[in-house]
């Protein structure tokens, strides 16, 4: 895909309504021009509740950065099949 050597922001462990410290690093760092892509599994890794990870991904968006999400796994294999 032509990205670099990526750097993972975890914040496994927390609940989700107290303070996400990791997220919280990866948007300062959006917002201050150090990532050009952000690559998920799924919006889910930013919130459990699905209108609050939208808006965190518009808000990185925003701030001029690629939100790519990896197709499932079903999803993977129904591409390879088509190919």
């Amino acid at each position: 895909m032509g990205l670099s050597a990526p750097t993972v922001f975890l914040d496994n462990g927390r609940r989700f309504t107290g303070p996400l410290p990791e997220l919280e690093r990866l948007l300062d760092e959006v917002d201050g021009g150090a990532y050009d892509v952000v690559l998920v599994p799924g919006l889910f890794v930013f919130s459990l509740d699905d209108s609050e990870a939208r808006l965190v991904s518009l808000q990185i968006r925003d701030a001029g950065c690629q939100v790519m999400e990896l197709p499932s796994p079903r999803t993977a294999v129904a591409l390879l099949a088509e190919a």
